[in-house]
């Protein structure tokens, strides 16, 4: 079986309480999915450390989780930003390290570059509010 930090249901919980807390102290809450670039391949570690038993099943398991994600953010009216969906499109080689897991400067930089483009659209709505 696959070892995974949280079960899909809690992990749904945790964004849940993690939205709600963010709420109580009168913050937005934005969502992030997690992009990968697995389909290039597997890290063997994750196979030998135990982590992913089925290799077969780590793309589709992260898949869920990243739809738990947008699920919530739909849900609870958050704003998404679906980096899995963007980096889908674009040429991954570039953005992950060997382990496809974790960005090389250039996709730390886009993942930057989204934020950014975030938060400006965020003060122009809130400049929007406060002028009416």
């Amino acid at each position: 079986t696959t070892r995974v930090r949280d079960p899909i249901d809690d992990y749904r919980e945790n964004l849940l309480a993690i939205h709600r807390q963010t709420k109580s102290i009168g913050s937005e809450c934005w969502f992030m999915t997690a992009p990968h670039a697995m389909d290039l391949s597997i890290p063997a570690y994750l196979v030998t450390s135990g982590e992913v038993a089925d290799p077969s099943d780590l793309i589709p398991m992260h898949q869920r989780y990243n739809a738990v994600v947008r699920d919530v953010a739909k849900e609870t009216g958050s704003t998404l930003i679906d980096l899995e969906m963007q980096f889908d499109q674009m040429q991954k080689a570039a953005l992950f390290l060997d382990d496809h897991i974790h960005l090389t400067m250039a996709g730390r930089e886009y993942v930057a570059d989204q934020l950014a483009e975030q938060f400006q659209s965020y003060a122009t709505k809130l400049s929007a509010e406060e002028s009416l």
